[in-house]
């Protein structure tokens, strides 16, 4: 008898006993199946075979779906597309391949391609570089490990004449188009009216977004970027370190940018004293963090929060439910914690390890959860399903070093299903997330069934938070957005549901609540939520990246031109931005400078040493620990140079060498292989410190580095010398003498 199963669906079928090879048909494509083989005789069947784990090959892919132009320019047009779920039906993607050809006026011809490295479900892709006024027919295609699949349907696209980005709507035919423009016309009219009523009526509260630089309405669209290609270096002697390393997220932005005003970051008020923990408002916020983020300040509020264990916590104490409990020291108070239905008249099985925490203005705004363990999975389900919840959000991996952190409380595939007591959860769909991984899942219960979304955010290290506060503060947004404006809880858990679940909290609740009422609130709402849930954000340093992140969200506008607005932003940047003369190009500038403020002294420990310190142009300009560049050398490994990561290569920067550092630059050089180097300062300034590491002729010797000018070129104010270094490696040196120094 041979047993095979998949997650779909096990079967079983007998074969005759003089038979050692079988082939087994009809099985779906691209599936895990558990096979087993049992003997038997007339009497009784023995014992199944070790589990044997096959994988059916690969097919070709089904054709894309839902193939639009969402939108075209002048000389451009979008397409988009995704693939029938689940996206690896056939097997894992492996690249998009668009096609199109000019249709009208019609031309000879084969059809153009461009190819969309991805394994997404769905996808997006502009072609640029065309003539206005030109329809095309595009089609779009899948290809995965077996080939490719047919071909889309086609649709058209058209490059527009002039004016406003165009859309699919513009063939839906003039009538509809003379609709559309109507309907603008009169919302534009309602919009200035309400305006004109608003600025006459001084007392209205004004919309929180006009606090800040731009609006907060852009329209995300992420943009392809590649990996790592190879190696720059640029040099300018008067370089600051960077900031921060911090790879943003490539997003398209609506090209209309209103205007709005913003945090007056300089503002005479200054940074209030906390004499007293009182909310800070608004506007004087980014002063406040930055004035505090390497003082005791943060430090001194953290202990001042309430401790642990201040409320009775009788029922998760009580012996029959130790092993629900994750961990034996964080423990729901009585007060607080989710009480589920009892079952079967057992008065110890409404037990979970949860808490209600409230938001500003909703006292079940969130339940704060431990990661399910093996006896308290079942029991999670049933408060998901007592308490309605649509949305999870899951800031833990299930296994953190050697330790498991949380129990798997959702299938493994698409299609598949577990069942959970009385509950059947299905997997429906599976993709990515900022930060991580998105599921869908149908819970099951008698003939009721409800959808809900686990968001997993797999960023967060092991040990300490997340260096950049970017990723999470996505993540929160698409979890709301989730959630939308459903008034039952959201559930947040990580292992514990105290420590990264108070910081997550913290900071959705902190940000709406300022976004409303301008001011920020940190220390009272930590405070609130510790006496729902003991330890609720466990340490010092989540403490202040709360502070951190909600100064980002606050402050965070969407920067990404489309290339053909550059110049008109870049002009409209120089403009006045305020009453006092300063251009919006100074308060975004001004903006950056509070999002990223200057590192404590032990994020530049390497720098500071005696050994290392004659080796700094200036003191104050040091490489960070976490992406300095270090030297493959017995003696040392440092020099004041950075790894910066760009969004095709990756780039070194790092300062003019002085006499003295000279052979570490080439050892650089030599260690990390770049193909050119760009110098920003002329030579012939006035600054001896400033080391010429090329000969002008023949070959120099730089420590146990030799140095050859193979040529030499000049066009404007540029250089180009073409050198060798030991080892027979080639550089090109460009050297561009018009920066200033100032």
């Amino acid at each position: 008898m041979i047993y095979y199963a998949a997650s779909t669906s096990s079967n079983s079928l007998t074969v005759p006993n003089d038979t050692s090879f079988y082939m087994i048909r009809e099985l779906e494509t691209y599936l895990d199946y558990s096979i087993q083989i049992t003997a038997s005789n007339k009497d009784e069947e023995g014992d199944k075979s070790s589990e044997t784990i096959v994988k059916t090959i690969e097919e070709v892919a089904p054709s894309p779906i839902n193939v639009t132009i969402p939108r075209s320019t002048t000389s451009s047009f979008t397409v988009s597309w995704s693939t029938p779920l689940p996206s690896n039906i056939n097997g894992n993607i492996q690249k998009y391949i668009i096609r199109y050809k000019q249709t009208d006026p019609v031309v000879d011809g084969d059809y153009k391609s461009e190819e969309v490295l991805s394994g997404a479900f769905e996808g997006e892709h502009t072609e640029v570089d065309l003539p206005r006024e030109i329809n095309y027919t595009v089609q779009v295609q899948t290809v995965n490990g077996a080939g490719s699949s047919n071909w889309s349907e086609p649709v058209t696209a058209k490059t527009i004449q002039s004016g406003s980005v165009g859309s699919i709507a513009a063939t839906a035919g003039g009538a509809v188009g003379a609709i559309l423009i109507i309907l603008i016309i009169i919302i534009v009219v309602i919009i200035v009216f309400k305006r004109r009523r608003n600025d006459s009526n001084p007392s209205k509260k004004e919309n929180i977004e006009d606090q800040f630089q731009a609006p907060l309405d852009f329209q995300d669209t992420p943009l392809e970027g590649n990996d790592n290609i190879g190696h720059a270096s640029v040099l300018n002697p008067h370089q600051s370190p960077p900031r921060s390393t911090r790879p943003k997220p490539a997003v398209a932005v609506k090209p209309f940018v209103r205007e709005t005003k913003s945090l007056d970051l300089d503002s005479t008020d200054g940074s209030p004293d906390r004499s007293s923990n009182k909310p800070i408002p608004l506007a004087q916020f980014p002063a406040f963090v930055n004035k505090n983020r390497h003082t005791a300040l943060f430090s001194e509020e953290f202990h001042d929060l309430p401790g642990p264990n201040i409320y009775p916590q009788t029922v998760a104490q009580e012996e029959i439910n130790f092993t629900k409990n994750r961990y034996k020291n964080i423990l729901p108070y009585d007060s607080a914690r989710v009480k589920l239905e009892v079952i079967d008249n057992n008065p110890h099985s409404d037990y979970f390890n949860a808490s209600y925490i409230p938001s500003f203005d909703n006292d079940k705004a969130y339940i704060a959860s431990q990661g399910p363990n093996n006896a308290s999975t079942d029991d999670f389900w049933r408060m998901v399903w007592q308490e309605n919840v649509t949305t999870i959000a899951m800031v833990t991996k299930l296994k953190e070093g050697d330790k498991i952190k949380c129990g798997k409380y959702w299938p493994k595939i698409p299609g598949d299903s577990v069942k959970f007591g009385n509950i059947k959860v299905e997997l429906v769909s599976l993709e990515a997330c900022t930060g991580g991984i998105k599921r869908k899942m149908t819970m099951i219960k008698g003939d009721d069934y409800r959808t809900v979304t686990q968001f997993h955010f797999t960023e967060w290290p092991d040990k300490g938070v997340p260096k950049h506060t970017s990723s999470l503060l996505k993540f929160i947004k698409e979890v709301k957005a989730d959630h939308g404006q459903f008034t039952h809880p959201l559930i947040i858990h990580c292992s514990a549901g105290v420590g990264r679940t108070g910081v997550v909290i913290s900071i959705d609740s902190v940000v709406a609540h300022a976004k409303t009422t301008r001011m920020v609130d940190v220390f009272n709402f930590v405070t609130n939520i510790r006496q729902k849930r003991p330890y609720m954000v466990q340490t010092q340093e989540q403490y202040a990246f709360i502070y951190g992140a909600v100064l980002e969200d606050l402050l965070w506008r969407n920067t990404l031109i489309p290339v053909v607005h550059f110049t008109d932003h870049l002009q409209d940047l120089h403009s006045s931005g305020d009453g006092r003369g300063r251009s919006k190009m100074t308060k975004e500038f001004q903006t950056l400078k509070s999002l990223c403020p200057d590192p404590p002294a032990s994020h530049t420990r390497s720098g500071r040493t005696r050994d290392n310190h004659p080796k700094n142009r200036y003191g104050n300009n040091l490489p960070l620990q976490r992406n300095r560049v270090i030297l493959d050398s017995p003696d040392h490994d440092y020099i004041n140079a950075s790894q910066m990561k760009g969004v095709h290569c990756t780039f070194m920067t790092t300062q003019m060498p002085l006499p003295t550092t000279v052979s570490d630059f080439w050892s650089m050089v030599l260690n990390n292989k770049p193909s050119t180097i760009v110098m920003l300062n002329d030579k012939s300034q006035n600054d001896k410190s400033c080391a010429q590491y090329w000969p002008d002729a023949n070959s120099v010797q730089f420590g146990s580095y030799s140095v050859s000018t193979l040529s030499t070129s000049s066009d404007g104010d540029m250089t180009i010398r073409q050198l060798k270094v030991t080892r027979n490696s080639k550089v090109c040196l460009i050297s561009y003498i018009s920066f200033t120094t100032q």
